[in-house]
């Protein structure tokens, strides 16, 4: 009971905060935004909301040629139900090669550009963006002892809109989901680099520990590899059936490794090769792994169900 008045509390800060420093949002949002950080942060009611999966054509096999991805739908859904993680599929390297030159060719199509810059050229806002390839950028980043940096294309390449709308990815997504009208998605591309170093408030910004994502009441994450990732550079770890269980803990915040030592048969380390995708609820407890050597480059969608107050945002691109 101490704990559930706790949230309560905090939440209802959290929304406060929420409603005042957004001029127009209505107490119709500001409730919205109360669910989500309260009712949404237990599996039950995101459970219950959500209701039970229907999903068809179970033993379906998904193809997308032009991705190079061929999924099982019903072991993929199956997956995604019981331990919140799917398997690793893979898509070519030439597409994979396109969306990296998307991002880091074109400084007009990144979102908080002035963000970036301020990280990268200390509020020299003039300097240009232009990293002429992905390796002087990680030099960029190590010689400026940044550890990570992420953004998103505001407005959709064609590359990364086919990624986006293969049916491939998008019938996982709406049998998951359960949903087949209006989903929402988010882009971010993600740099890191060597980060073995850091304390653990900078952890934490890096992702590096162990958390809950809440970003609706419904939604599931694609990762996309876009370099080979081994446990030295950033495997994404992952606790299986976290995601349907709050026995580790129910509060939106972040846990140590020793937190979670009972569990730690559930915990998988995500390795690949580049061009390996996988999907994930990340409402299951997950995290960023240690760089002690190289990079990790990676592409995040984020789909979902929108809820009532994040129905006015403009960073998401529209799936209906």
């Amino acid at each position: 009971m101490i704990s559930i008045l706790k949230k309560l509390k905090k939440s209802i800060g959290k929304t406060i905060k929420f409603y005042k420093i957004s001029s127009d949002k209505s107490l119709l949002d500001a409730l919205s935004f109360f669910n989500l950080r309260f009712f949404y942060s237990y599996p039950f009611f995101r459970k219950f909301f959500k209701g039970k999966n229907y999903y068809l054509n179970k033993n379906k096999k998904l193809n997308d040629q032009y991705l190079g991805l061929e999924i099982d739908q019903g072991l993929a859904v199956k997956d995604l139900l019981d331990n919140g993680i799917s398997k690793k599929f893979i898509i070519f390297e030439k597409v994979v090669e396109k969306l990296i030159n998307n991002y880091i060719s074109n400084e007009e199509k990144i979102e908080n550009l002035d963000v970036i810059k301020k990280k990268l050229f200390e509020n020299k806002y003039s300097q240009n963006l232009n990293f002429n390839g992905i390796d002087n950028l990680i030099n960029l980043m190590e010689k400026n002892k940044i550890s990570y940096i992420k953004y998103s294309e505001k407005n959709i390449s064609s590359e990364l809109k086919r990624l986006i709308l293969s049916d491939t990815i998008l019938s996982i997504v709406k049998n998951y989901l359960n949903n087949s009208d209006k989903i929402l998605v988010n882009n971010e591309f993600v740099v890191s680099v060597k980060n073995n170093d850091l304390d653990q408030d900078e952890l934490k910004k890096n992702s590096a520990q162990f958390h809950r994502d809440i970003v609706s009441h419904n939604f599931l994450k694609v990762f996309v590899y876009l370099n080979d990732v081994d446990e030295s550079n950033g495997a994404h770890v992952y606790l299986k059936d976290s995601h349907k269980n709050n026995r580790i803990g129910n509060v939106l915040r972040y846990y140590s490794d020793y937190e979670l030592k009972e569990a730690e048969s559930f915990v998988e380390h995500v390795t690949g090769k580049k061009g390996s995708i996988f999907f994930e609820d990340t409402f299951g407890l997950h995290k960023g792994g240690i760089i002690s050597n190289g990079y990790r480059l990676m592409l995040i969608l984020t789909y979902y169900t929108p809820m009532q107050h994040q129905l006015k945002s403009n960073n998401h691109y529209l799936i209906s």
